[in-house]
């Protein structure tokens, strides 16, 4: 609950779901839906209540996305307004500052499933991989400049538009506020 209203807050997310989510709700149903019982249960024996609740209503298929079968695993949905590269790097900043912050004994958060951690994991891919990716472009063009004229001069004469040309790419992308992600590396390269 605690990290879902953090994220919330400070991670960028426009909202989320969870098991927790779900039981609050059962239980303010359970009392007539009062809003003051829209809390967490402080008995075990209502956690299990609900939770049995939840698990015959769904038919198992719907409390699957929220919890597993033994009720060991649990997962927390965000929803993000946007898929951005600066929202996945904000995002994932946010989610591991809020699990440094805030240890839990017997509890291991697993990040990043869905769009936002692919996207997140991709575009950390294509930061790591730029460079070496234009150096390999680079390298790639001299040579075959090298091979076509048979003149170290030739090749270099040649390369001179793409030394001059990629600083430029960068900075209009950076005007533009175009971000380095999956569509915009090869241009750029």
């Amino acid at each position: 609950e605690e990290f879902q209203y953090y994220m919330r807050q400070h991670g960028g997310a426009a909202g989320s779901i969870s098991a927790i989510s779900i039981l609050k709700r059962v239980f303010r149903m359970f009392h007539e839906g009062d809003p003051n019982w829209e809390i967490i249960p402080s008995q075990r024996s209502d956690i299990g209540n609900v939770f049995f609740t939840i698990s015959d209503q769904s038919g198992g298929k719907d409390a699957g996305r929220l919890f597993s079968d033994d009720y060991r695993n649990a997962t927390i949905t965000l929803f993000y307004r946007d898929y951005s590269n600066l929202v996945a790097k904000n995002a994932l900043e946010a989610a591991k500052t809020f699990i440094s912050a805030n240890p839990q004994e017997q509890v291991t958060f697993r990040l990043a499933g869905g769009l936002i951690g692919l996207l997140a994991a991709v575009n950390e891919e294509i930061e790591n991989s730029y460079r070496l990716n234009l150096y390999l472009v680079l390298i790639t063009v001299f040579l075959l400049s090298y091979l076509t004229y048979w003149s170290l001069m030739g090749a270099i004469i040649v390369m001179l538009p793409s030394l001059i040309a990629q600083p430029l790419t960068e900075a209009v992308m950076y005007l533009w506020g175009i971000d380095m992600n999956i569509n915009s590396l090869p241009v750029a390269a």
